[in-house]
């Protein structure tokens, strides 16, 4: 038996690792207990002989100059040593405790619980036998470990991304290896530090795998392999990521039959390639990235090839290859010559180059190693591809400040200031394209492709596919805040709701100081609702903060996520976390779109996702709270929608008894400028000459940063009759002192305070936005009036006003609708049956 201790969730991600490396020594059979620290592996992960003897204990260290030292003491026998006896020493990587041992040990286990100090006190009983056993020494390092394997490292834009991404991945303490199976065709690249050659090797996916045991890898990454290689590497126990670097028509032999359990995750390097991968296996985007600071120009290619300095020169980096086009290049010179007054030559660099048949002022340089004297020779970079993944060539002219005019195709177009093409362009059409560029300003180059980001993004990516360590169950939720709100109603609302139904539940809010709880947050951890506050945004970067969350996530795994008013860098970093969770978005409505649209003018560095689309992705479906919205959702995402409007808790009977006086009009909002509490008092206003005797009572304190606002609507109400009611706790009780409820409110989704009053069996005038007219349906239970007209409300209040049989009639059909339509129990169950909890 093999246990791994993990103590928090980073060290339970290097788990596999551990296992691989002791189940490859044979001690998964062994008739013994084997106890090793998560993140820990063998020095030489082969099959070992354990000692003869039931009784003893066994010991690997971790090789270095204090294990040289022990066994210098005691010859390998260690419980012969007093500090050892002492306690002195901490607990070693791996324990092997034989038959007997383990026996004696698993009975202090059952009657104090495991613990490390339990441990410790049974390995150094005085008459406890412990000894080195060197075949079980191991290696620890908490760091993630990476390989990257590739078929060779001859010069091409795969292989050089995965020697950058690995040379990055070591500058930022990821430690990777750099594995290469063949032998190069043409140049190849100069051989990394950390590199492994096993193209002598009879089988190299056997040695490869070998080299990843010795080297303690968590994840291997793959470029170039075939479907059989990455299927192999699965079946002995690897997290294998993929990356395609091409569109579809360019992948691998077999990559498009790949199953479920084929591969740990699948990364196109632009969403182009991403979009058209159709398998059952998680997908990424991992754009390609350089180094953007070029080497200085070692050549001068102008007078090598007697090219004059006025002259437009066009240049072509690619090798021959028929999916590159070159043969178009000619005929494109010819007609941007045509177009321009000045002189045009064209450049062709990459391997075969040289055996085209070119024009006159075409000059073709066959294999290049410096890039950087290349491109200083040129004015615009063209390329006629018909598909592609993501150029470097494209992304290292734009770092050299050139112009790129491009076929639209594959990632081109998600890297901004290049001048895109139809992929069937016309000659005239590129030359018109190279001429609009040549006048265009450069812009800069875009954080997100350099080589930095793509490393960055890895790293974020590597843990994902390390996380799945408990089996998921539950609910977690996740928002903004906790504070007074009706997006935070609901949510506690149907939290505490699924809890009463036995349906396991957390939340997290990333807005809240975690020391400091709102009430709304207070409540549901005195309801037993665990609610976990990441440090707010103010104190946390989103990243850091979702990290955080992450590792909670990785600890209690749950069934399904749903972001809830969530701030949109949080939900777009959470869902490109989650690679095997159920994810669904919550919409409140039109601000759902507006934070989205704010997000996508800055998106964060390295993250792929360009618009609601790309989000959508991510997302298992969306959930809107209204009818008319569920179009607009579908558009904007592209994924599954569902509609479930709020709930509302029904009373047990109509609470309002019979009364004298005013006519009673009544709101319920926050006095915040979302709310046009000032149109509502204007409408007020022109209706009271014609109201018989009446008030307006709002309900609702000011929010935060609205304390102006708020005083600017009580000099708006000066000389009416408004009841100013503040923040009430008791929506129910105040309910049932009024006639009829007025709602204006932009952005408007499923208003739970108009549900609320529907509930109370009040009539409801509203202005008919968002979800007003799934509530309200005009002349049943209310009337719905035109958005930004106050005498058309005003006419409606005095409608209501003068006709107590209609009131009461509308009053009733109110509590009726709310009933069928947007009980709590209806809300629930929807819930529970789109969740698929």
């Amino acid at each position: 038996m093999i246990e791994v201790v993990a103590h928090d969730a980073v060290a339970g991600r290097l788990r596999l690792r551990t296992l691989r490396s002791l189940r490859v020594a044979g001690l998964a059979d062994a008739p013994g207990r084997t106890i090793s620290t998560a993140g820990a592996w063998l020095v030489r992960p082969i099959p070992i002989s354990l000692p003869p003897g039931d009784a003893y204990v066994a010991l690997g260290l971790q090789p270095g100059p204090q294990r040289t030292q022990l066994l210098r003491r005691c010859g390998g026998d260690i419980s012969t040593l007093r500090f050892w006896q002492r306690g002195v020493a901490p607990l070693p990587p791996v324990i092997y405790l034989a038959p007997q041992a383990a026996a004696d040990y698993a009975k202090l286990e059952h009657k104090h619980g495991p613990s490390a100090a339990l441990l410790q006190r049974f390995l150094r009983h005085r008459n406890r036998r412990v000894v080195h056993l060197p075949a079980l020494d191991a290696w620890v390092d908490r760091r993630l470990r990476t390989v990257q394997v590739v078929t060779t490292i001859q010069i091409g834009g795969a292989e050089r991304i995965t020697l950058d991404l690995a040379a990055e991945l070591n500058r930022l303490n990821t430690p990777t290896l750099v594995v290469a199976l063949g032998k190069p065709t043409r140049q190849a690249f100069p051989a990394p530090e950390n590199f492994s050659d096993l193209s002598q090797q009879r089988d190299r996916m056997g040695a490869l795998m070998q080299v990843a045991r010795q080297f303690g890898a968590d994840v291997i990454h793959a470029h170039l392999l075939d479907a059989a290689d990455v299927q192999r590497l699965t079946a002995a126990g690897f997290q294998v990521v993929v990356t395609l670097h091409n569109t579809p028509n360019a992948w691998p032999r077999g990559m498009q039959a790949l199953g479920t359990q084929d591969a740990a995750l699948l990364l196109g390097c632009a969403q182009a390639v991403t979009r058209e991968i159709t398998l059952p296996i998680p997908k990424r985007t991992l754009w390609n990235g350089i180094q953007p600071t070029l080497e200085p120009a070692k050549l001068n290619w102008r007078t090598t090839l007697g090219i004059p300095p006025s002259a437009i020169v066009l240049l072509a980096l690619a090798n021959v290859r028929f999916q590159k086009r070159l043969d178009r290049l000619p005929e494109i010179l010819l007609a941007t010559q045509a177009l321009l007054d000045t002189e045009v030559h064209l450049l062709l660099a990459g391997q075969g180059t040289e055996q085209l048949p070119l024009p006159p002022r075409a000059h073709a340089l066959g294999l290049q190693s410096d890039i950087a004297s290349v491109l200083a020779a040129s004015d615009v970079l063209i390329a006629a591809s018909d598909h592609e993944g993501l150029s470097l060539a494209q992304l290292e002219a734009l770092a050299a400040g050139k112009a790129v005019v491009a076929t639209e195709v594959g990632g081109t177009k998600e890297v901004p200031g290049i001048t895109l093409v139809p992929v069937d362009a016309s000659a005239a059409q590129f030359a018109a394209a190279i001429k609009s560029a040549l006048a265009n300003d450069r812009p800069l180059f875009p954080k997100s492709f350099t080589r930095h980001a793509m490393a960055r993004r890895a790293q974020w990516l590597y843990p994902r596919v390390l996380a799945r360590s408990h089996p998921p169950s539950g609910l977690l939720l996740v928002c903004n805040n906790f504070s007074v709100g009706g997006a935070q109603s609901s949510a506690r609302r149907l939290l505490t709701q699924l809890a009463a139904r036995s349906i396991k539940v957390r939340a997290a809010v990333v807005e809240e100081e975690p020391r400091r709880p709102t009430a709304g947050r207070a409540a549901l951890l005195k309801a037993g609702i665990p609610v976990m506050a990441t440090p707010p945004p103010s104190r946390m970067d989103a990243a850091a903060a979702c990290g955080l969350l992450l590792e909670d996530i990785d600890r209690q795994p749950p069934a399904v996520v749903v972001f809830w008013n969530l701030i949109s860098s949080y939900k777009i970093l959470l869902a490109d976390a989650l690679l095997h969770t159920p994810v669904f978005d919550v919409s409140p409505g039109e601000m759902l779109y507006a934070s989205l649209d704010r997000y996508f003018t800055q998106p964060r560095t390295g993250l792929p996702y360009l618009n609601a689309r790309d989000y959508g992705t991510l997302l298992t479906g969306v959930i809107v709270k209204y009818a008319n919205e569920a179009t607009q959702a579908r558009h904007a995402f592209d994924c599954p929608v569902h509609i479930i409007p709020n709930g509302v808790i029904i009373p047990a009977a109509i609470p309002h008894p019979s009364r004298r006086g005013p006519i009673r009009f009544s709101t319920s909002a926050r006095l915040n400028p979302d709310k046009k509490l000032e149109e509502l008092i204007e409408a007020f206003r022109l209706a009271r000459p014609r109201l018989p005797a009446c008030e307006l009572h709002i309900a609702g304190g000011p929010d935060g940063g609205n304390k102006a606002y708020a005083k600017q609507l009580k000099h708006l109400a000066r000389g009416l009759p408004i009841k100013w009611h503040g923040v009430v706790r008791n929506i129910p009780r105040f309910l049932q002192q009024c006639d009829i409820f007025l709602m204006i409110s932009e952005p408007a989704g499923c208003p739970n305070a108009s549900l609320e009053a529907m509930a109370s069996g009040l009539p409801i005038i509203a202005t008919d936005h968002g979800g007003a007219s799934d509530q309200v349906i005009d002349g049943e239970n209310g009337f719905l009036t035109p958005r930004h007209d106050a005498p058309a409300l005003a006419e409606k209040m005095c409608v209501l006003a003068h006709d107590p049989a209609l009131r009461m009639r509308m009053g009733q059909m109110s509590r009726k609708f709310a009933s069928e339509r947007f009980s709590m129990d209806h809300m629930v169950t929807r819930y529970l049956s789109v969740l698929g909890l």
